[in-house]
């Protein structure tokens, strides 16, 4: 009897041996899901209660929940301070306070009509961020359709992790333009990156502590004392990190450029760099996972993003990409075109050389013809019998004479008008009225003064006599702008000209005395 009792104690005592040690071995590890920060009013509450309640985390964690009130007295009492993007060490103390394992938490942001939902896991004893995701969303109803499969992939992260030594990265600040919408697309492009990073296995990702920001803090007071290598590497050593993530927004040729690089805390050289163009911030998101293949996987990068980008829910990538390749055709035609047009430049420069047009060259700017002739006088006469001529403008003050307009150096357009009287012996024969149009030449002479000569179509009460009709007639004249100095300079001129009009058996010839007003002066005159 004694020996079946012993027997029987002995049983017991292998089984309660046998069931204790599987009992610890199957222990679920513990999970608290935290508020997800920004969004709606409630919405983080919500999101953070919907992923508590999913079956497959409740299978593969001890979870709770911990939001609204009770964590912001949780938050109060220890003196955390939760944002946005919160530090991971803010994260990890919240955990330890709650006995936790891992902690999971994230952030909802708007993005134009869309929401960007951003998740991590943080684990308690290292800090390290060993799981995270990032989904854009058009509304609620989706968030719960995808929820299975996100939560999936935190599950599938975190327990799959590799606990062996593999360098550690740690996430480094990322320039940007002035603006708070800059630092929070920065911000936002930097802790999506570092989850495709992530995903990649090849390193442990730190995420930003209150120790690296201290280090980043200081660096800016004493930045113009540190190269960016030097400074990574001081960011670096602060997380006790093997590398560093760091990077820049900028905008450079009407796009947004982001650039990323990983560096080598040791002597802070780059080990991997990277800069690319995006459009809108959609796209942005969508070029992270090509950033993080560059910087893990250089030598297959171009062939593996060449597929990814053939991916379903990759349009606004593809849109952007065919834009992008327009516009640097565009700019490749432009950049042809400036060459030719240097190199046309180069040749003229050659031809310049010779002393003639050296001093063409100097008169280039005093060669213009910029005026208004409003009053002019005339004396004249005709080439055959002794008839003689006197005249004015059309209307004297009140219709200009001739209007002339350089179109560039050396060449003149203009319009003349004309009203001239000839007699005999004081008895009026005839008058002409008529307008002209001319084409010049004019040209800088000495300081004060320019030649101009000018080919003229005279148009009008010819008397019958014109030489191409009875009413036109070809003609010619040349003279010299005198440039007053003193406070008329650039404001008006005066002219003394030979006019020559060709008729039909003989020639009208006329020396003109007028007054100009530059349009230098009018521009000043009806400007105010």
């Amino acid at each position: 009897m004694l020996r079946v009792l012993f027997t029987a104690m002995m049983l017991c005592v292998w089984c309660a041996g046998v069931a204790f040690p599987q009992t610890t071995a199957q222990r679920k590890p513990t999970l608290r899901v935290l508020s997800f920060q920004g969004g709606r009013e409630g919405e983080g509450d919500i999101i953070a209660t919907l992923f508590s309640n999913e079956q497959a985390l409740l299978q593969s964690f001890t979870v709770s929940v911990h939001t609204g009130a009770a964590l912001n007295a949780l938050l109060t009492e220890h003196n955390f301070q939760l944002s946005d993007y919160t530090d991971a060490d803010t994260i990890a103390g919240v955990g330890r306070r709650l006995n936790a394992d891992y902690v999971l938490s994230g952030s909802i942001r708007k993005l134009g009509t869309r929401n960007l939902l951003m998740a991590t896991v943080i684990h308690v004893e290292s800090f390290e961020q060993v799981a995270g995701l990032y989904r854009v969303y058009n509304t609620d109803n989706e968030v719960q359709r995808f929820l299975p499969s996100i939560t999936a992939e935190l599950i599938a992260s975190t327990l799959g992790r590799d606990a062996s030594k593999r360098d550690s990265l740690a996430i480094g600040p990322f320039s940007h333009p002035q603006g708070a919408n800059a630092q929070h697309d920065a911000e936002t492009l930097a802790q999506i990156l570092a989850i495709e990073i992530l995903k990649t296995g090849n390193y442990a990702i730190l995420p930003r502590t209150s120790t690296m920001q201290a280090a980043i803090t200081e660096l800016d007071f004493q930045k113009d004392l540190w190269t960016e290598e030097e400074g990574m590497a001081a960011i670096g050593r602060a997380a006790k990190a093997e590398y560093v993530l760091g990077g820049a927004i900028n905008r450079f040729g009407g796009l947004n450029m982001f650039t990323a690089q990983i560096f080598h805390v040791a002597d802070g050289s780059v080990s991997h760099g990277i800069s690319k163009n995006y459009g809108a911030m959609v796209d942005g998101i969508q070029l992270m996972e090509e950033i993080a293949i560059y910087l893990t996987d250089p030598g297959n990068a171009e062939l593996r993003i060449a597929e990814l980008n053939l991916k379903e829910g990759r349009e606004e990538r593809r849109k952007f990409l065919a834009q992008e390749k327009k516009m640097l055709a565009q700019a490749e035609r432009q950049h042809k075109a400036e060459q030719k047009r240097q190199e046309s430049e180069a040749k003229k420069e050659l031809r310049r050389g010779s002393p003639m047009a050296q001093a063409m060259s100097a008169k280039r700017d005093d060669s213009y013809r910029n005026e208004v002739e409003w009053l002019s006088l005339f004396a004249g006469w005709e080439t055959k019998g002794d008839n003689s001529a006197a005249g004015s403008s059309m209307v004297p003050v009140i219709i200009p004479s001739g209007i002339y307009w350089s179109p560039g150096p050396y060449s003149v357009l203009g319009l003349e008008t004309r009203r001239i009287h000839f007699t005999r012996e004081k008895e009026e024969l005839f008058r002409f009225v008529t307008i002209a149009p001319a084409v010049g030449f004019v040209i800088g002479v000495g300081n004060r003064g320019r030649l101009f000569t000018n080919f003229l179509l005279e148009m009008g009460n010819l008397n019958e006599r014109g030489l191409i009709t009875p009413g036109i007639s070809p003609g010619f004249s040349f003279g010299y702008i005198f440039n007053l100095p003193g406070f008329f300079e650039d404001l008006v001129t005066l002219n003394l000209s030979y006019r020559c009009i060709l008729l039909d058996d003989h020639s009208t010839q006329a020396i003109d005395f007028g007054i100009s007003v530059t349009c230098e002066a009018l521009s000043r005159i009806f400007g105010k």
